[in-house]
């Protein structure tokens, strides 16, 4: 196999354009089945509600080790695993995108271990900084990937759940409610992020805006 550094530079031109065309599809086409699989999931949602709606109500004892609720419904775990399907999409083509570059383009190893930066921030300044791509008309696709992240990171790491302290900094999130238990506690994991449809569907469509921008610059 011949290395595309060994190549004419006619050649090498169109090897790139042609890894780039396969870069762009790609992205575009796990985008149309993310799609698929969540109206898939949203249909499985309005049974699941209904399902839920129609449990039977059943009193538990309070010191009991195993739950004793006669239906265990699952309507709340459906649009956070949805969520974590986007960002996923989302990183894994963001590192693929450096990783081509580096290849690409003979340039240093992409530094993912960089204190106090999260893999939006090390993966956008690599393709800026080092690659030289202009992401400024994507910039607000960046925020709402940001927005993505930053929910994300409350439902792997607390389960959805927010301080009392972080309740102003998440409200302003587009798409995303906060619920207040009556039992709230200063400093304490005490209200829970509610997804709204309209933020499933947004991040999924800014995450494919951002990636297949960058793939085609």
């Amino acid at each position: 196999m011949y290395s595309i550094r060994n190549l004419s530079p006619k050649c090498t031109q169109k090897v790139n354009n042609l890894e780039t065309m396969k870069l762009a599809k790609s992205i575009d086409r796990d985008y149309r089945s993310l799609r698929n699989y969540f109206h898939k999931k949203f249909e499985l949602m309005e049974i699941a509600l209904t399902e839920d709606e129609a449990a039977p109500t059943v009193a538990e004892d309070a010191d009991a080790d195993k739950s004793q609720a006669a239906y265990h419904g699952f309507s709340h775990l459906i649009k956070p695993d949805m969520l974590m399907n986007t960002y996923s999409y989302w990183e894994f083509w963001a590192k693929n995108l450096c990783d081509y570059q580096k290849y690409k383009r003979d340039l240093p190893q992409i530094c993912r271990r960089t204190k106090g930066k999260s893999a939006l921030q090390v993966f956008h300044e690599y393709l800026t900084g080092y690659v030289g791509i202009d992401l400024s008309a994507v910039q607000d696709s960046r925020d709402r990937i940001d927005d993505l992240r930053r929910v994300r990171n409350k439902f792997m790491h607390n389960g959805g759940y927010i301080s009392d302290k972080e309740e102003d900094e998440y409200c302003l999130i587009e798409g995303i409610s906060i619920n207040i238990f009556p039992y709230k506690k200063e400093g304490l994991m005490s209200s829970l992020i509610t997804i709204e449809y309209a933020f499933i569907w947004s991040t999924l469509d800014h995450a494919k805006v951002y990636l297949y921008t960058a793939a085609i610059a």
